[in-house]
């Protein structure tokens, strides 16, 4: 099977989920090929990956403009990625792929008339802010309600987003979910209890540190929990990530003297630093929240990896969250900007450790189940398979 992706940038750090997507197909038989407005190979390289040229349009680059003037920052991306129309037209005509997949709502849209003039078909996937920040703007919307009943395929990583896309006009018989899996085979499963030492819990948070994330609301939970546990325990908090939160979250520690020797702020480390630090932690915490501009958070990939290393998680009933984290299961949800409800659970979860071993068994028995990368990339080909063979063979009318 040949797939043609379509993807604004590949591949910045931030979507890894995108590459490991296309790396997956790969090694189940799949003839990828990425087509991308911006190429950043600075970190990871694909080989068969073409970067689309611009075609100068005067009335798109008025239209641009003015998205610019009347600081439209929603729509300034439509502008920018139908300067390539023309150069994906000419690359997919060249190619002749057997389906075009699409990543994020804005880039379906633009291709979705390149793979209508060609007759080939096209499934789109969403996964966060393309269906929560977009969709207050209503030039979205209605770009939406127009072409997602014209999709073979319309993907949501959640079912929270498969639900907003149904009601946006997608056909029910038409919209999936296939999450963003993970690797089991870099899974590195442990209990928590075994590696407590001086009666210390630490809590781990990572991630940018930007609105939708709320670390700061994070940090007053942890505040709160440190309150309520009373000293039973030594409670500690490691923050990693970086971001524009990261100098308000400095100050907020500085000027409260409990938080000082107590929360850690490490900023951008490795991967392998990363999952050295999960192992360490004993609860993952994460407060996502609806920013200011209506985003939102997807899945949730560090929650994945988190579970299926076996930490108990407390976070937010945020978007998709609800598909990873099993509430009183796996770990805990709380309300989104309730931080004295999630400092609660962190204090409940410090000072009862006995719970620590069965929330990770369960929460690593539901990302196996649900979450793996080869499994979730298994899904995808049956579904694009049953597409192609649907338009090779239509069933006969009547």
């Amino acid at each position: 099977m040949k797939i043609a992706h379509i993807v604004q940038k590949f591949s910045p750090l931030s979507e890894t989920f995108i590459y490991n997507q296309i790396v997956t197909l790969e090694e189940l038989h799949c003839e990828n090929h990425v087509f991308t407005y911006e190429m950043d190979t600075s970190e990871r390289r694909f080989a068969r990956t073409t970067r689309l040229k611009r075609s100068f349009n005067f009335f798109n680059e008025m239209r641009l403009l003015f998205a610019k003037a009347r600081n439209k920052r929603n729509r300034k991306q439509y502008y920018k990625a139908i300067r390539h129309r023309k150069s994906l037209y000419q690359n997919l005509k060249q190619l002749q792929p057997d389906i075009i997949y699409t990543h994020f709502g804005p880039t379906g849209i633009m291709a979705h008339t390149v793979a209508k003039k060609l007759n080939i078909p096209i499934a789109c996937v969403f996964y966060g802010y393309d269906i929560s920040r977009l969709l207050t703007d209503h030039f979205w919307v209605d770009k939406y309600k127009k072409q997602l009943p014209e999709y073979e395929a319309v993907i949501g990583i959640s079912n929270h987003i498969r639900h907003r896309l149904l009601t946006l006009g997608a056909h029910e018989t038409n919209t999936h979910i296939i999450h963003l899996g993970i690797s089991s085979e870099n899974c590195v499963q442990s209990n928590p209890t075994k590696r407590i030492k001086n009666n210390t819990v630490r809590c781990i948070h990572v991630g940018r540190l930007i609105e939708k994330k709320s670390p700061l609301q994070l940090i007053r939970s942890f505040q709160h929990a440190l309150k309520l546990v009373q000293g039973s325990v030594k409670l500690e908090l490691v923050i990693i990530g970086n971001g524009p939160l990261y100098v308000p979250c400095e100050k907020y520690i500085a000027e409260n003297d409990e938080l000082k020797d107590k929360v850690k702020l490490m900023g951008s480390v490795s991967n392998d630093k990363v999952m050295a630090s999960l192992l360490e932690a004993h609860l993952y915490t994460q407060h996502s929240v609806t920013d200011s501009n209506g985003e939102q958070e997807g899945q949730g990939v560090s929650l994945v990896e988190a579970s299926s290393i076996g930490l108990p998680i407390i976070t937010t009933n945020h978007n998709g969250f609800s598909d990873v984290v099993l509430d009183n299961i796996s770990g805990y949800l709380v309300p989104e900007n309730d931080w004295i409800a999630m400092g609660e659970k962190i204090a409940f979860l410090a000072t009862h450790q006995d719970k620590w071993e069965e929330m990770g068994k369960q929460g690593i028995r539901h990302i196996q189940e649900n979450y793996n990368l080869k499994t979730e990339g298994e899904k995808t080909i049956i579904l694009f398979k049953s597409i192609i063979d649907k338009l090779k063979f239509p069933p006969h009318s009547a």
